[in-house]
């Protein structure tokens, strides 16, 4: 009963996303170390690094987590430590979904297959989207 693959690129991205968002509700405001070549290190299970990277990018330029320290740059392997979310991460992952739950509740309770990572990123994304839109016109 192996899960089966996204169908496209954004997918596997949403997907990265939610394993990742996973890992800080699972660890807190506990900084984190990140070596974009060591993916499996922080997931606890593999993944791609090109993937991997692109998303750790992402989730920084979107100011979903922070890091201390960065060493490296896009696609030369990037290491970061002292990795927290930040206030807009938190408020992303504690942010009330339609049902009554939240992304952290649903991250806790769910082992979670490729398509529920994919759904957890795609709500991540698009409550930061949100967010941002309500602080450029208020």
């Amino acid at each position: 009963n192996e899960p089966t693959a996204p169908e496209n690129k954004i997918d596997q991205h949403l997907a990265i996303v939610g394993r990742v968002i996973a890992k800080f509700v699972s660890q807190g405001l506990a900084p984190q170390a990140i070596d974009t070549f060591a993916p499996e290190a922080f997931l606890d299970s593999p993944a791609d690094r090109d993937t991997f990277e692109a998303v750790i990018v992402w989730m920084l330029d979107e100011g979903i987590i922070r890091a201390k320290e960065r060493f490296g740059g896009i696609n030369s392997g990037l290491k970061l430590n002292g990795v927290q979310l930040t206030s807009m991460g938190i408020s992303i992952v504690k942010h009330p979904l339609p049902n009554g739950d939240s992304i952290a509740k649903r991250v806790q309770t769910e082992s979670g297959n490729t398509a529920f990572w994919s759904n957890i990123g795609e709500l991540v994304g698009g409550i930061a989207a949100s967010f941002t839109k309500s602080i450029s016109s208020g």
